[in-house]
């Protein structure tokens, strides 16, 4: 049975909760443990997905208070690929731009610039050098000849 304190104390955790104090922060507060702020705020009509989209605004938060992205997404147990994803989509981050010359150019923008041909003759090779290091480099582009 709910007492009055309990009331209280849960009207508590919905407040500070929703003002973006973290689940371990309110735990602390009462003396109790993360998961079981958790369980009460489930129990408070408080979702799983309503705590992920929590742990993503502290995270996007935390970024434009000057973290770097790697520690906003430790600091609120989501991950970095995840956040930039959101803050690429809010306008926040710009998204990478595809670098000529690149194996990614090549493979996943369609590039077929001399410099990103051979960008995917030396993965190749690598790649294949790694599965069988004995082997020479042989083919079109043959040995690669670097520029001093």
């Amino acid at each position: 049975m709910t007492t009055e304190r309990n009331y209280e104390r849960e009207a508590d955790m919905l407040r500070r909760y929703a003002q973006g104090e973290t689940l371990q922060e309110i735990a602390d507060e009462h003396g109790l443990s993360r998961q079981r702020v958790c369980q009460i705020l489930k129990r408070l009509n408080i979702t799983g997905a309503d705590i992920r989209e929590r742990r993503y605004r502290l995270a996007v938060r935390a970024y434009a208070s000057g973290m770097t992205m790697e520690e906003a997404a430790k600091l609120a147990h989501v991950t970095p690929t995840t956040l930039r994803q959101r803050l690429v989509a809010t306008g926040q981050v710009r998204a990478r731009v595809p670098q000529h010359g690149t194996y990614n150019e090549y493979q996943s923008h369609g590039c077929r610039c001399e410099r990103c041909r051979t960008a995917l003759a030396d993965y190749i090779y690598e790649y294949k050098h790694r599965q069988h290091p004995e082997r020479e480099r042989r083919g079109r582009y043959g040995p690669r000849r670097r520029s001093a």
